[in-house]
Parts: structure tokens; sequence; C-alpha cells
């Protein structure tokens, strides 16, 4: 594991997590889309 500065764009990305972005917005998505209709 290594040390990563609190305020570097290296920080940012791997707080998003982008390998598991898309598996956690889909079902926000989908419910949003069932709510608007």
């Amino acid at each position: 594991m290594e040390t990563v500065a609190k305020n570097s764009t290296k920080a940012w990305l791997l707080a998003a997590r982008p390998k598991t972005l898309a598996a956690g917005s889909v079902p926000v998505l989908v419910a949003s889309a069932l709510a608007a209709s």
C-alpha cells in the first residue's frame, strides 16, 4: 500500500473508485427512470 497526498489528483481518483463507479450508479439511474415514468 502506497502513501498518497491528501490533496492530490491521485487521491481524488482513488476516492472516486472508477472501477466500481458504474456498478454504483446503475441502480440510481434505473430507479430515477422508474420514478420519472
